[in-house]
C-alpha cells in the first residue's frame, strides 16, 4: 500500500492562503483546503472568496461547513 502525506491549509485570509500554499506546492502534488464556517466547528478557514494560483498540484475540499451546498 502506497501511503502519501496531504498537507493541509488553514488560512483566514488571501495573504496567508498564498504564504502557505508557497510553501507546500513545489514539494507534494495534492493540497487539502480546510474550509471552516466558525457554526459546525468553532474556528473558521478559508471562508472568504478566494483564489487559487495556477500550478501542477491538485487541491482538494475539506468541508467543515454547517451548510456545504452554500
Amino acid at each position: 500500500m502506497n501511503k502519501k502525506i496531504v498537507p493541509a491549509i488553514i488560512a483566514k485570509n488571501q495573504i496567508e492562503l498564498n504564504e502557505r500554499l508557497s510553501r507546500v506546492m513545489k514539494y507534494v502534488d495534492l493540497v487539502q483546503l480546510d474550509i471552516m464556517d466558525n457554526k459546525f466547528v468553532p474556528n473558521s478557514s478559508l471562508f472568504f472568496d478566494f483564489l487559487l494560483p495556477k500550478a501542477k498540484c491538485k487541491f482538494e475540499a475539506h468541508l467543515m461547513v454547517q451548510d456545504p451546498e452554500d
